[in-house]
């Protein structure tokens, strides 16, 4: 009996821990057509960029990215201490409708280090902050949507929150997108890079940045320092 209940339990956790977040419509009457200070989501705002209006360009199913900066600490720049930083939130802009839609997307964010460039499939100064959940827009199955009701803004404060320690040094990060089952079209900035119009997206994304003290980062920053000068060398 005593394992049944074990077993139960193991069951119930897994089934909770694998629940995905929902993207929903933003309430706000009329839709916003303007960078909106109140955005609601979770945690402070990185980066303050959905609203509705521009161009359009569409996800497809596979994996794209964008980079953005991110003002970590509300003041201009790079914070410049090393510190906990933790991904909360996410908006975007959406057309009418889009034909197949995702079933899912799932967000992963990449800190790119004091110099703010992706350093490619073998991170020298990048640290990957982690992936969220899958977030769901369609119930496949049944075929209907969950989540999109239309053209507006779309939010979503993520069930397991991206984590990591940072340098601080830097303020650029790079959001990998991948989505599956179909597509998700994005409103952007008039499609102002042509060739790559996700990279002109309006995106909104938030979270916390808590500085570490100092010698808490300088034991951080130490192994950190020793492995890029080793890799430097090579």
């Amino acid at each position: 009996m005593k394992l049944l209940l074990a077993l139960s339990a193991m069951s119930f956790l897994a089934t909770t821990a694998t629940h995905a977040a929902t993207i929903t419509l933003d309430d706000a009457i009329p839709a916003p057509t303007a960078i909106d200070p109140a955005l609601p989501i979770d945690g402070a705002l990185f980066v303050n960029g959905a609203f509705t209006g521009g161009g359009d360009t569409v996800n497809n199913a596979t994996t794209k990215f964008v980079d953005r900066a991110f003002d970590l600490n509300g003041a201009l720049g790079a914070p410049g201490v090393a510190g906990s930083v933790t991904l909360q939130g996410f908006a975007f802009a959406s057309p009418g409708n889009w034909t197949p839609r995702a079933a899912s997307l799932t967000l992963t964010f990449t800190y790119l280090g004091a110099d703010g460039v992706f350093d490619g499939a073998i991170p020298v100064n990048d640290v990957v902050i982690g992936s969220t959940e899958a977030i769901v827009f369609d119930d496949a199955t049944a075929g209907n949507a969950i989540g999109y009701e239309g053209a507006g803004r779309y939010l979503v404060n993520f069930d397991s929150d991206p984590t990591a320690l940072i340098d601080g040094l830097g303020e650029n990060f790079r959001i990998t997108i991948a989505t599956t089952g179909g597509n998700v079209r994005f409103k952007t900035l008039a499609n102002i890079n042509g060739d790559d119009p996700i990279s002109d997206a309006k995106f909104s994304f938030s979270g916390s940045f808590v500085a570490i003290p100092e010698p808490a980062a300088l034991a951080f920053l130490a192994p950190l320092a020793v492995y890029t000068a080793a890799r430097r060398r090579k």
